[in-house]
């Protein structure tokens, strides 16, 4: 019996940024999420690079589409209600400093039950798709609710592999199982490398 590698496990293969681009249009939005293969969050070097490439392909053929980058900030956390800084409403966003595009970042308690940030972002995210053409979402850790929840609310969804060491191939496929299940579709993978550029994984 062959055995089930990862890129197998990986129904389809996106280009990117090329054909995420590509596929926008200024009358709808794309939500795009970014989820850690490792047991911590995605490194901000790395979700930094990809927003970058996106701006870059969206300022060459699409400038007249609009992002988004939003930052999930997944930490254990016993606190699982509105913290004493967060409004009691959507975040308001900001100009990133990294290209022509905002950004929002919400902090995302995990525990024994569901925070109010992770109850609150499926009410926000449809105002945000009214106003932007591309959501990039940093979903953080595979395993954790999160990236769970959320990448169902994605369109698709890219496992981020590196630059630290993640589990086994075992692992990883139970994982990424577990998406399928709740409806949170990953249809590729980028590399990361420990300088944190980014290119296409090669299935």
């Amino acid at each position: 019996m062959k055995t089930m590698s990862l890129e197998t496990c990986i129904s389809e293969k996106l280009q990117f940024p090329q054909s995420i681009v590509n596929g926008l249009d200024p009358a709808y939005c794309v939500a795009v999420g970014l989820i850690n293969s490792d047991m911590s969050g995605n490194h901000r070097q790395v979700v930094d690079q990809l927003a970058r490439l996106l701006d870059i392909e969206i300022t060459n053929v699409a400038a007249d589409c609009s992002m988004l980058l939003i930052r999930l900030d997944v930490q254990k956390n016993n606190e699982l209600g509105q913290l004493p800084d967060q409004p009691s409403g959507r975040p308001k966003e900001w100009r990133s400093p990294l290209g022509n595009f905002a950004e929002v970042e919400i902090p995302m308690p995990i525990g024994s039950r569901a925070s109010w940030s992770l109850e609150h972002v499926p009410h926000w995210l449809p105002a945000w798709k009214r106003t932007y053409n591309l959501i990039l979402l940093d979903l953080g850790p595979i395993r954790e609710v999160p990236s769970r929840t959320i990448g169902r609310l994605c369109d698709f969804n890219f496992l981020i592999l590196g630059p630290r060491p993640t589990g086994s191939v075992e692992w990883l496929l139970q994982q990424i199982a577990w998406h399928q299940q709740c409806g949170s579709s990953i249809v590729g993978s980028i590399l990361a490398s420990k300088s944190s550029a980014a290119r296409d994984f090669a299935a």
